[in-house]
């Protein structure tokens, strides 16, 4: 029903052969996005959307287990008061994204958050990486990142948000880390064990990034 009339997934409009929209065009949109939902950032969490700001996260991951903390607090430290928050879409994948009248639509946002708005779309570069085939770390990838940056131009020099964007890919593990922890936490061992082990799977993605394993678009 809710799905009826926003298009085909644009996984499919790329299955069934489709060019268009490009992820160049998308990422840039999605920036976009995320600029506009700036203004109802402050709305968003007196409505009771999760509060992922950025100086909260440390601790966050401290509490969830992780071990690379001097990184994450560096990182959130020189996010805090970087760029204004948002509601961010932390899953802005080819499965989230619809194609009506050849125009993207973002949907499915009951796991956004408030907070930077570089910590969300992680799942969003890394789903056009593997889709363009791209090598993670690449010149292609860096560019892929860079169309994303080029709307919040006003609010940095590119070289500073390139820095600020690295510091959101890392977070954004804490942030799916936390949502997991929250959403396996009520239920029966057995149930949870159908999931496998996701906190600890965010968190392992998280300490490859700060020691160099996994790279940009790899995450």
């Amino acid at each position: 029903m809710l799905t009826r009339d926003v298009g085909l997934r644009l996984r499919e409009v790329y299955d069934n052969g489709e060019a268009r929209p490009s992820w160049e065009e998308i990422l840039p949109l999605y920036a976009e996005l995320q600029i506009e939902f700036m203004e109802v950032a402050d709305r968003a969490l007196t409505l009771g959307t999760p509060d992922d700001r950025p100086e909260l996260l440390p601790d966050r991951y401290v509490a969830l287990g992780g071990d690379r903390i001097d990184a994450v607090r560096a990182a959130a430290e020189r996010l805090a008061n970087s760029i204004p928050l948002t509601v961010a879409h932390m899953e802005g994948h080819d499965g989230n994204i619809f194609v009506r009248d050849g125009r993207p639509v973002f949907i499915d946002w009951a796991e956004a958050v408030v907070t930077h708005p570089f910590v969300g779309p992680l799942q969003t570069l890394r789903g056009a990486t593997g889709r363009l085939g791209y090598t993670p770390g690449s010149p292609e990838v860096e560019r892929l990142r860079d169309l994303y940056l080029e709307p919040f131009g006003p609010f940095a020099p590119l070289t500073e948000l390139r820095e600020l964007f690295a510091d959101g890919y890392l977070l954004h593990g804490i942030s799916r880390a936390e949502l997991w922890r929250r959403t396996l936490a009520p239920l029966p061992a057995e149930a949870r064990a159908e999931y496998g082990q996701p906190v600890a799977a965010w968190l392992e993605i998280m300490r490859e990034l700060v020691d160099g394993t996994t790279t940009l678009g790899g995450a």
